[in-house]
């Protein structure tokens, strides 16, 4: 008798002993969605990991596409609970374990992401999550990792050749951003000056650049930035390295240009760019890492398709409706 057959048999007469019992239970049970293998998805554990979804989803879209959106990710997420069902699973099968110390750790580095215990367990609530089946979610999550780790990652390697050969055949993906040599005046808010009066001494600071005088020495009789000393020097900035206002402001410049103030919550900030570069080309060195990750994600996500793959093959999976 095949292994899936013999699942399936077992499955079965396990969830008819189910519904035998359920006939003397007071509570009701969940509706269950898919038995994968000897593991099932309930709509609980649907409604769970939808939960945040759907929220997001009517925050940001309208009235006529939420049902469709909702349905989508209804579709995606039982998806990916099927493949870690499957995951669990195989680990189960291959006798993996995870130590309650474990699972103690990462609920102790859950917690302290909250103010309180009771915060903490308020969140649970919202969620409908109990502190068991929170437990039960951390246990599955190690193991799932574990048996990737052990099914997948420690099986993909690749060779310095290999780097090295993709770098040379995308050598136009690797171009570094727009660079400029920029100087800063910070007239910082808050316990040293009302909003009012920074916005009105940035406006004088400006006023003084555009007499002609210097921007280095404005910065060090009166920046609150921590290049004051330095005459505001930042050094050379790449684009995109700044708050996304910031950062238009900036590149929008020409060479001995400076921005009107411009606020934050640190205060009033003028930005003069002194020089400019043109996005220049990586040398290998400076990409080695990035092409080196590339190409174990890539390698890791083959790998790990074609075992879910395998996974599938061998398994009972049922879709209860």
């Amino acid at each position: 008798m095949s292994v899936p057959v013999l699942r399936f048999i077992l499955v079965s007469v396990a969830f008819s002993l189910a519904c035998v019992q359920s006939a003397f239970a007071v509570e009701t049970i969940d509706r269950i969605l898919v038995v994968v293998n000897d593991e099932i998805i309930t709509e609980s554990d649907m409604n769970e990991v939808l939960a945040p979804v759907i929220t997001r989803i009517r925050a940001t879209s309208s009235d006529q596409e939420i049902p469709v959106r909702i349905e989508e990710a209804r579709a995606h997420y039982l998806e990916q609970m099927i493949q870690d069902r499957l995951i669990v699973s195989a680990a189960r099968e291959a006798k993996m374990e995870v130590e309650e110390s474990e699972v103690d750790e990462m609920i102790s580095e859950m917690r302290k992401k909250f103010p309180s215990q009771e915060v903490f367990e308020e969140i649970l609530h919202q969620q409908g999550l109990s502190f068991s089946k929170l437990r039960d979610r951390f246990y599955d999550d190690i193991l799932k990792q574990r048996m990737i780790e052990y099914k997948v990652k420690s099986r993909v390697s690749f060779s310095p050749g290999e780097v090295r050969d993709y770098y040379n055949e995308n050598t136009d993906e690797f171009v570094g951003e727009r660079e400029a040599q920029v100087r800063q005046i910070l007239i910082r808010t808050g316990s040293i000056r009302s909003d009012e009066a920074a916005r009105t001494f940035a406006n004088a600071v400006v006023e003084k650049l555009e007499q002609g005088e210097d921007m280095a020495q404005l910065a060090r009789d009166y920046s609150d930035g921590l290049q004051a000393q330095d005459g505001g020097d930042m050094g050379w900035v790449a684009e995109g390295q700044f708050l996304e206002r910031l950062d238009r402001a900036i590149f929008r410049l020409n060479v001995g240009e400076h921005t009107a103030p411009i606020k934050t919550q640190l205060g009033y900030h003028i930005f003069k760019v002194e020089e400019t570069r043109e996005p220049r080309p990586l040398s290998f060195d400076e990409v080695r890492n990035r092409i080196e990750s590339y190409i174990y994600r890539t390698k890791v996500n083959t790998k790990l398709g074609a075992w879910l793959d395998e996974l599938r093959d061998n398994a009972y999976i049922a879709y209860q409706g």
